[in-house]
């Protein structure tokens, strides 16, 4: 059987946090700045999966806010 994983539509801000590894406060930032896309789903907030795959393929010459350079 070939079975193909379906990746999902919309993730949760803490999904989109974990997989970028920063704090709430980037993620909050990245979707007011138009870097990543959301959509309201009733109350929620979600993030655009596609979109956050797209974003961690970037090259990022300049250090976003609220991410500290270690």
């Amino acid at each position: 059987m070939d079975e193909k994983k379906i990746e999902p539509l919309l993730v949760s801000k803490r999904t989109a946090r974990g997989a970028l590894e920063v704090c709430p406060r980037t993620i909050d930032y990245l979707i007011a700045s138009g870097m990543i896309e959301s959509r309201r789903v009733g109350r929620r907030r979600l993030i655009v999966y596609h979109s956050l795959q797209e974003f961690a393929k970037r090259d990022h010459p300049e250090p976003l806010a609220g991410v500290r350079n270690e």
